[in-house]
């Protein structure tokens, strides 16, 4: 976002290296970008993951534990985890390909993408 060619259209007007800058259109282009485009952060998708243990799907972005314990997991690199202990109600940022059923005791787990 080159800020030198946003419009003057509304907000607060302030002088940087003798360049104008309207915060409110700032302050909207960086909304737009976080929040309505999802440009960083954010998921797109979520899916039960309960039928499908030992079966591969693509990379996720996190895994939510519904009810805590461990979780055995291929990691993205294809190397192999046992995460002990996950808490549960939380998206933990994990980008894995599969689910073990051997070693894993955690439950209503949700793939976030």
């Amino acid at each position: 976002m080159d800020i030198n060619n946003l419009p003057l259209t509304s907000g607060r007007q302030v002088k940087e290296n003798s360049n104008i800058i309207n915060t409110a259109d700032i302050l909207e282009e960086i909304y737009k970008a976080l929040i309505v485009e999802k440009n960083v952060g954010g998921s797109k998708a979520v899916k039960a993951i309960n039928a499908s243990l030992d079966t591969t799907f693509p990379t996720t972005s996190g895994v939510y534990i519904g009810t805590s314990g461990n979780l055995s997991v291929t990691m993205k690199d294809g190397s192999e985890v046992a995460f002990v202990s996950l808490a549960s109600g939380v998206i933990h940022p994990l980008s894995i390909t599969k689910i073990k059923s051997v070693g894993t005791t955690a439950s209503n787990v949700l793939l976030v993408y």
